[in-house]
């Protein structure tokens, strides 16, 4: 149900064409992930890729992904953050937050690449506030970002009076 709210459809049929990617750091959750859309939306396409694949195997489900017209579910632990092109792609769901807030971007990179024809829809599902856990992350996420760009702007700004050759 989080899934099928997330992308604000009310039945499965609506994403007829639309691709959603979904990624998971538990490999675990992407079997439950998977099984529920198969329950949910009998018929739709899913194509998965996790840690400990052949690659050509790995490779294929990105291709087959990539090339199928009518949509489908693309699920991925963090294996298919990184080197993977998924420009094909309407929403990338985030099912979980990683701890490290360079694996978001990284995972939104996979669909925001050269290519990409149409937007994309990021979505971070959460647990509500209640779970001491989950609110923990999102605190530790916030301090990483605004402590990243903190330190960049100090760089960028010291950087702005050097002279080539310096």
């Amino acid at each position: 149900e989080r899934l099928q709210n997330a992308v604000g459809r009310e039945r499965g049929d609506e994403l007829e064409g639309e691709k959603v990617v979904i990624f998971s750091q538990f490999r675990s959750m992407i079997s439950i992930i998977e099984h529920s859309i198969k329950n949910k939306f009998p018929g739709k396409k899913i194509y998965k890729i996790v840690g400990g694949m052949k690659s050509s195997d790995f490779q294929q489900a990105i291709d087959d992904f990539t090339n199928d017209k009518n949509g489908g579910y693309f699920l991925s632990t963090d294996a298919g953050a990184y080197g993977v092109e998924l420009q094909a792609s309407h929403y990338l769901i985030n099912y979980d937050q990683h701890w490290n807030p360079a694996v978001m971007d990284q995972r939104a990179g996979r669909l925001r690449r050269p290519g990409q024809s149409h937007p994309v829809v990021v979505i971070h599902l959460s647990v509500p506030d209640q779970d001491k856990i989950e609110a923990r992350v999102k605190e530790v996420l916030s301090k990483k970002r605004e402590l990243y760009h903190d330190v960049i702007e100090k760089l960028d700004t010291a950087g702005a009076g050097m002279k080539d050759g310096d």
